[in-house]
């Protein structure tokens, strides 16, 4: 029976490191990549680089893949203050951020072109999708790899090039979260112009698996069996409490309901994906997800915050060891060379 598996990554700024350590963990179980063990991955923010970074070749037209999971947490744990850093001048003239973004640009673009170069959206190893927002639109705007494929599209070359952008542009798209860092202008996708002005894509779908699953009867017609593993970024346990949520204002607000917003999105796609996903319909469902350790900030990149989100990783693969288990040897069976590879 034909089967496809799906791997869905959560957003959540420098949370990002616990899912890299699961989906290591499954690469570590299964000795197989991620890219040779799902048929798509999609990634919101923090999500779409892992995603992206997951289905990077070693070479342009290669087939094996440049990094591993592991290296994605390598990537938390030796750049994240690198990410998350300004110099004092921007500190000052933002006001940290009241007045303008967070941080500066030139961090992270500094680490996404070191890990992704020149790589463009064709060269995905496997199917691809990730998540912005583009304010001119204003619309939601998918990164899709397939789009850039001259063998899976009847477009033009010049439309197919206009979705074959960088992998380092469309990592700083889903991951330009507001107040934290400015958008990205890019030409617009189908038309050139208007350019886009592009936001984190965690402020309408933080947990892409829907818009995953919305793309699967496309993308793998008459397959009967389905395998979605999401992976979420913590559950952040800082509370509003109404005493003081009831005399707030816009500046009040502001910070404190993009956290709202990414999380309650999350949780909703969570609940969809459970309803809409049944096991006795060929449709299994796998969801790994923990609490934080107290208070968490999304641009917190100290070691001391590194090393506790790690924790909150081991904990997810401690305590939900049976789904782990499951799951490695499911999609191990889905590998093309392996000798219990279900019929395509």
């Amino acid at each position: 029976m034909a089967r496809a598996t799906i791997l869905s990554i959560d957003g959540g700024g420098i949370r990002g490191i616990i899912p890299a350590r699961i989906i290591a963990e499954i690469e570590r179980r299964t000795k197989y990549p991620a890219s040779k063990l799902f048929d798509l991955i999609a990634g919101t923010s923090t999500g779409g680089i892992i995603a992206l970074a997951l289905a990077a070749p070693t070479e342009p037209g290669g087939s094996e893949p440049k990094y591993g999971a592991q290296h994605m947490v390598e990537l938390y744990e030796q750049n994240g203050p690198t990410i998350f850093s300004r110099s004092l001048g921007h500190a000052a003239t933002s006001l940290c951020g009241l007045l303008g973004p967070k941080y500066e640009a030139k961090g992270i673009e500094g680490v996404l072109h070191r890990y992704f170069g020149e790589f463009r959206l064709h060269d995905a190893l496997t199917k691809v999708l990730v998540t912005s927002y583009n304010t001119q639109g204003p619309a939601p705007v998918f990164f899709k790899s397939w789009r850039a494929k001259p063998i899976e599209t009847g477009w033009t070359e010049s439309l197919r090039n206009r979705f074959d952008l960088r992998l380092r542009e469309i990592a700083r798209a889903t991951s330009a979260a507001p107040t934290f860092f400015p958008p990205l202008e890019l030409p617009d996708l189908a038309f050139g112009k208007p350019d886009m002005c592009l936001i984190d894509g965690g402020v309408f779908a933080n947990n892409p698996a829907m818009c995953a699953w919305a793309e699967a009867p496309q993308l793998f017609r008459g397959v009967e069996e389905f395998i979605v593993v999401s992976i979420g970024t913590g559950n952040d346990e800082d509370q509003v409490p109404y005493a003081h949520a009831k005399g707030w204002g816009l500046a009040q607000w502001a910070r404190p309901l993009v956290k709202i917003l990414l999380d309650g999105v999350s949780d909703t796609v969570d609940y969809q994906m459970q309803q809409r996903l049944q096991p006795a319909l060929g449709r299994k469902y796998y969801r790994f997800q923990g609490d934080l350790e107290g208070r968490t900030a999304m641009d917190d990149a100290s070691e001391e915050n590194i090393m506790a989100l790690l924790r909150v990783a081991e904990q997810i693969i401690s305590r939900q060891e049976s789904m782990l288990a499951t799951v490695c040897a499911e999609l191990t069976k889905t590998v093309p060379d392996h000798p219990g590879k279900a019929a395509a």
